[in-house]
C-alpha cells in the first residue's frame, strides 16, 4: 500500500511540474503578444482616413453648396457624413480642431429639404433631435435649440464658432463638407 502511495505522489509531483512548465511558457507566449501590434483592419481608400472607425474624407480645398458636396462624396463612392454617435461626434471634433484647425463650417449630410421638420441622413434614416447633437439657436438665445431655421434653413453644418453642434443653414451656403464611405 505504501508503495502505491509513492507511486501515486510521484506521478502527481510529476503532472504538477508539467504544469508549472506549461504556465511558465504561457506567460512568455503572453508576454511576447503583448508586443505585438496585429491590425487587421482594411485601411481606407484614397482620399479617405480613418476617424473614429470610419473612413472620412475632410474636402476642405474648395467650398460649396449642401448638394454639390453631397455630389462630391457620391462621386468618392460615399455620401456626406452621418453622425448617429456621441463618441462618433466626439471622434470628429477633435480630429477637426487637430488636423483642420482654419476650416470653420462643413456640410455633412443631414436635411429637412423633401419635408420641412422631417430632418433625414442621406441613406434616409431620422437624425436625432436635441442633446448632445444639436446646439443652440445662438450664444444670445441659449433656450432656443436648433433646428430653428424653418424652411429658409434645410442643411445640417458643423460651426467651428458654434462649439462643432449641428446648426440648419441654407443648403446654397458654401462650405467645406465630411464624406463618409460607404460601407462594403
Amino acid at each position: 500500500m505504501q508503495e502505491k502511495q509513492e507511486q501515486v505522489e510521484g506521478k502527481l509531483q510529476e503532472i504538477q511540474e508539467k504544469q508549472e512548465h506549461i504556465e511558465g511558457k504561457l506567460q512568455e507566449m503572453q508576454e511576447k503578444l503583448q508586443h505585438v501590434d496585429i491590425n487587421l483592419q482594411v485601411p481606407c481608400p484614397v482620399p479617405y482616413t480613418d476617424v473614429g472607425g470610419k473612413c472620412l474624407y475632410f474636402h476642405t480645398a474648395t467650398n460649396d453648396t449642401w448638394l454639390n458636396k453631397e455630389t462630391l462624396c457620391i462621386g468618392l463612392d460615399g455620401h456626406l457624413l452621418k453622425i448617429d454617435d456621441a463618441n462618433l461626434f466626439y471622434d470628429i471634433v477633435n480630429h477637426v480642431k487637430a488636423k483642420e484647425p482654419d476650416t470653420t463650417y462643413f456640410w455633412i449630410g443631414g436635411s429637412d429639404a423633401a419635408t420641412e421638420g422631417d430632418w433625414r441622413w442621406t441613406d434616409y434614416t431620422k437624425v436625432k433631435m436635441g442633446t448632445p447633437f444639436w446646439g443652440t439657436y445662438s450664444m444670445k438665445t441659449p433656450q432656443l435649440q436648433e433646428p430653428q431655421g424653418g424652411t429658409r434653413e434645410n442643411c445640417i453644418c458643423l460651426n467651428k464658432n458654434l462649439m462643432f453642434y449641428f446648426h440648419d443653414y441654407s443648403c446654397n451656403y458654401e462650405f467645406a463638407g465630411i464624406c463618409e464611405h460607404n460601407e462594403s
